[in-house]
């Protein structure tokens, strides 16, 4: 099958591309075409009007919805994606541990209190991308969580590389705030690369938008750059970096051996394929969520100075439960 002439990743896939974005978000103008209706006037509980019914306005939803779906539409501001109506469905095999959830769960409403409260300070750019990655970071999580209850917990992990990623730049721009020129630039040299890469195979297909790719990728590439490893050195997240960043690389979010064989399971000596709940990654894959939410929390604090205290009972609460599971 050939692939779309114009894809979700390709460079001019966005009617706009995301420095328009959020040009348009830390500078309170117009909507554009293309862009979200949230992103008019720069806070980002606008946002949830996606869903068509914004509860923080007071106005009813386009279209009444009523049972399950009023409820959910009613729990989305405290609970975010966690409250869709199947994650709610716990499996008794989750319920050794009901506390590590209940207490990703507290995480999350207040992760999700944050999300709403947030608004993005005009003009001040590095602000607008700490907050983006916060957005993405506490999406990540919400993934995490409801494909851990599904028992899909290599899938969990892997999102947990997702929300390594989005910490470590944003404790970055905590310490550098011009680091949003970097990211800038860093997205500017993916887009003329991929056009560069793309304009030969459009070409030899006949689409219409290769003479067009081709001159995107004739443009000169940013010179700035930045490796991750070494942010989170400079940042003191090295251990996250190592012990997720790089160790779900070969165990979760790639096609290697280390995660193609959790696929595997012997039963009764002999090697079979397995397909189904990973409830025996639980314990694991809790014990590297719940600490990722809570360095979550600790960023969004230090960027957006909140003068948040309440990670502390969190962590209190996270260390006597890992003294009561004997983890280290």
């Amino acid at each position: 099958m050939e692939p779309c002439r114009r894809t979700a990743t390709s460079p001019d896939s966005a009617p706009m591309g995301p420095q328009r974005l959020i040009e348009a978000a830390v500078t309170g103008g117009p909507a554009i075409r293309g862009c979200p209706r949230g992103w008019r006037r720069g806070p980002l509980s606008r946002a949830v009007q996606t869903l068509g019914w914004s509860p923080l306005s007071g106005r009813p939803p386009r279209s009444q919805p009523c049972g399950d779906s009023l409820r959910f539409l009613m729990s989305f501001q405290s609970s975010g994606f966690l409250a869709a109506p199947a994650a709610a469905k716990a499996d008794a095999s989750l319920r050794p541990f009901s506390e590590e959830l209940q207490l990703a769960s507290e995480v999350n409403e207040k992760l999700m209190q944050i999300v709403w409260a947030l608004k993005i300070p005009s003009w001040q750019k590095d602000r607008a991308m700490g907050a983006l990655l916060f957005i993405r970071s506490v999406r990540a999580f919400q993934a995490a969580i409801t494909l851990l209850r599904l028992g899909m917990c290599t899938e969990s992990m892997a999102h947990c590389r997702s929300i390594v990623e989005c910490t470590i730049l944003m404790s970055t721009l905590v310490r550098d705030t011009s680091f949003s020129a970097v990211l800038e630039a860093e997205h500017e040299r993916h887009r003329i690369t991929q056009a560069e890469k793309i304009a030969p195979l459009h070409a030899a297909k006949g689409y219409p938008d290769a003479d067009r790719l081709r001159e995107l990728g004739k443009q000169k590439k940013p010179d700035v750059s930045y490796k991750l490893e070494e942010l989170a050195r400079k940042a003191g997240l090295e251990v996250l970096y190592q012990s997720i960043y790089r160790g779900t690389s070969g165990y979760a979010a790639h096609a290697t051996l280390g995660a193609l064989h959790r696929n595997l399971a012997v039963v009764e000596g002999l090697t079979e394929i397995r397909f189904g709940r990973e409830y025996d990654m639980l314990d694991e894959t809790l014990s590297t969520l719940v600490p990722l939410g809570l360095e979550v929390l600790m960023q969004v604090d230090q960027l957006f100075a909140l003068g948040e205290t309440t990670t502390t009972p969190f962590h209190a609460r996270w260390q006597a439960l890992c003294m009561k599971r004997g983890m280290p």
